[in-house]
């Protein structure tokens, strides 16, 4: 039988254990938040906000280490969503991306990263129909062309290579149309017989029979008579 003493040993040792574990968890948590911030600052952000879910699993209660990871995926994302606008902005879409996929790696939900993802997708469908455009003008395919530049424009009015080219393909569209008309309007033959008519009277039949439309010079009496 033990005696009283041993029984106390015993249920001291016990007691102890789970202060034990506490402290163990303790010192892993702590050893895993001083891992985390060692890798963010070294730009490791991703494994570092791993290490710091790690010490907020192992010490759900300690504020410190839910305030340096959300501090550190905040700080972060802004940084890398900033410098992934600024490549974009130079024309430098495959490093926007890769700061973009960065920040979704390690916060899934931001709106910003998911529309700048978005937004490079755009722009390199609208390349590929810029590219299409150009051919089709290449071919003088102007309506092919006028298609897939006004479907860039649809989505994002403000695209400027865009705009200017639809510019050119409708001078380009438009200009034989207005020359094929002119040219059949001065070819179209009239008969008119005239006797001591007021000019302006000659000029306004020819005009409605020919479609054609005349201008006097402020010096032209439009009043003088004329047989023809």
């Amino acid at each position: 039988m033990a005696s009283p003493r041993n029984r106390m040993d015993k249920l001291v040792r016990l007691a102890a254990l789970p202060l034990l574990a506490l402290a163990l968890a303790g010192c892993a948590a702590q050893m895993a938040y001083r891992d985390g911030r060692g890798l963010v600052e070294q730009d490791k952000v991703e494994e570092g906000l791993l290490k710091y879910q790690e010490a907020i699993a192992k010490d759900p209660g300690n504020a410190v280490y839910k305030a340096a990871f959300l501090q550190a995926r905040d700080r972060n994302a802004l940084r890398l969503l900033d410098q992934a606008e600024r490549s974009r902005a130079a024309g430098k879409g495959a490093l926007a991306l890769q700061d973009y996929r960065r920040v979704l790696a390690f916060d899934p939900a931001n709106e910003r990263a998911r529309a700048g993802m978005l937004s490079i997708e755009m722009d390199e469908r609208h390349a590929r129909m810029m590219e299409a455009a150009a051919a089709s003008v290449d071919k003088k395919e102007y309506e092919q062309a006028r298609l897939k530049l006004n479907a860039i424009l649809a989505e994002r009015p403000q695209h400027e290579a865009a705009r200017l080219m639809l510019a050119r393909v409708n001078d380009q569209f438009a200009a034989p149309v207005a020359e094929d008309a002119l040219s059949a309007a001065f070819r179209q033959p009239i008969t008119i017989e005239f006797r001591d008519a007021p000019l302006r009277q000659v000029f306004e039949v020819i005009s409605r029979r020919s479609g054609l439309n005349f201008v006097f010079d402020k010096d032209v009496k439009a009043d003088q008579r004329t047989s023809i």
